[in-house]
């Protein structure tokens, strides 16, 4: 999955940018966990992309 498209998927549910280094952390407004996103610029390994929805709570 391109790190765009996880993105869009993320701030169309909510989700928003609180911090901005190495890694992006996100924070949502009515969901308490907080998301650490790795920056690349490119491809994210599935099985990353895949945890970081399951950790949203999309999947």
């Amino acid at each position: 999955m391109k790190y765009s498209n996880l993105i869009k998927i993320l701030e169309a549910d909510g989700w928003y940018l609180h911090s901005c280094k190495k890694h992006r952390k996100y924070r949502h407004l009515v969901k308490k966990n907080q998301l650490i996103v790795p920056f690349h610029s490119g491809e994210i390994p599935k099985g990353t992309a895949n945890r970081i929805l399951k950790d949203a709570g999309l999947k």
